[in-house]
């Protein structure tokens, strides 16, 4: 985008485009790269809570998988892996 600003300016500059064009054009530019921050943040924020759920839900089924095979279950074992896995 800094280079269709840069040519925007060199146009004012030549006189291809008068002042009027010039400020509105910017306008536009200026609006649409401030657009284009926010939806880079916003994306970048939206990766940030999709890692974590993924590495919250790694986390849970790996503590899963050390359960799968159970075949019985005392109050005693429940109370360990409640205690085991807090957090």
């Amino acid at each position: 985008m800094g280079t269709i600003f840069r040519k925007l300016y060199e146009d004012h500059v030549l006189g291809t485009i008068d002042d009027e064009q010039f400020r509105m054009l910017s306008q536009v530019y200026i609006e649409e790269q401030n657009k284009l921050k926010a939806d880079i943040l916003e994306f970048n924020n939206s990766i940030s809570e999709l890692k974590s759920q993924t590495a919250n839900t790694s986390k849970f089924t790996s503590i899963a998988k050390k359960y799968t095979d159970i075949t019985e279950l005392t109050s005693r074992d429940t109370t360990h892996i409640c205690v085991e896995n807090r957090s």
